[in-house]
């Protein structure tokens, strides 16, 4: 775990090392937990952006590779993130096992408290895996 201070703020900017990335979403419980940890996590989302994500933003571009359209972002602007290889196979695997379509998000859950909540569960769960008394 990495940190740094903030210019304009008192806590830390705080980031995870790759090996502790892949452990966070490997605690998740669930598909849908990776899924959500991985948006945020990997590609850069806001907690909000991330129960905005539908199979319907991903799209393939022959120069960049995935990427993901995230609407309404910060400002209520929209942009487009790039998606991690290991992201699309997660969100296409969570997609397959359930009922709604491919316009309806894919992570169900309609808080961002109960994202924050998420991620709390699972950063509790392995810190013995991480060599590091804390884990977030």
């Amino acid at each position: 775990m990495f940190t740094k201070e903030h210019e304009e703020r008192d806590d830390p900017k705080v980031w995870l090392s790759e090996e502790e990335t892949e452990q966070l979403i490997e605690a998740a419980d669930s598909t849908e937990r990776e899924v959500a940890l991985s948006l945020g996590v990997r590609c850069g989302l806001r907690s909000a952006e991330v129960l905005d994500v539908t199979p319907n933003d991903v799209s393939e571009t022959d120069v960049v590779g995935s990427m993901l359209k995230v609407r309404d972002g910060k400002g209520g602007k929209s942009r487009q993130a790039p998606i991690p290889t290991p992201v699309k196979p997660q969100i296409e695997t969570a997609n397959e096992y359930r009922d709604e379509g491919d316009a309806e998000a894919i992570v169900t859950v309609s808080t961002t408290q109960t994202l924050r909540t998420w991620m709390q569960d699972t950063a509790e769960t392995p810190p013995d895996d991480t060599g590091h008394d804390e884990w977030l």
